[in-house]
């Protein structure tokens, strides 16, 4: 699905999934938009931080902190602001807690190209179910005031959040 930018693709998967009093979990530290549109929603956001000194994901507090009110978890992959790149092993995780206990990962990957001394490595990788993978062309291509991103999931997630993009965006191509 294309979309205006990130920000578009998160905005939409959470006005889609995320209602008042619904939990969203986010690693910390993160791009401050995560929570913005978290709260405007209405959500109960929980912050979990990374790990001191290398800012690994914290994938045995998070799970701890899941329960049914949990309707997604954001992250950034590279970090923004740390550059972190998540390590395969607690991406693997987190796509087996969404599969398994209900919940939405946004995986917001629009540094997938400015990375200098690890792979990219996606989510998506590990399973689709679940999965919202965002990212699009201004920063990989200096393009930034261009607004121009992408969303890809299952078809039954795109599904769900067409009517939200297309009641938004007049004239994006589906």
């Amino acid at each position: 699905l294309v979309t205006v930018g990130v920000s578009e693709g998160i905005s939409i998967s959470l006005l889609s999934y995320v209602e008042k009093g619904d939990k969203v979990i986010i690693p910390t530290p993160s791009h401050p938009f995560f929570r913005i549109m978290s709260e405007f929603l209405g959500a109960d956001v929980v912050e979990v931080p990374c790990k001191e000194g290398d800012f690994s994901l914290d994938t045995e507090a998070i799970d701890d902190l899941v329960d049914d009110k949990t309707k997604a978890l954001l992250i950034n992959v590279p970090n923004n602001p740390t550059g972190k790149i998540y390590d395969g092993k607690h991406l693997k995780k987190l796509q087996n807690m969404a599969a398994n206990q209900d919940f939405l990962v946004i995986s917001d990957e629009i540094y997938d190209y400015i990375v200098f001394e690890k792979k990219h490595e996606s989510i998506a990788k590990y399973g689709k179910e679940n999965i919202i993978t965002l990212s699009g062309f201004s920063k990989a291509y200096s393009m930034t005031g261009w607004r121009i991103g992408y969303m890809h999931s299952t078809e039954d997630i795109i599904n769900n959040i067409l009517p939200i993009h297309n009641s938004l965006v007049v004239s994006a191509p589906d």
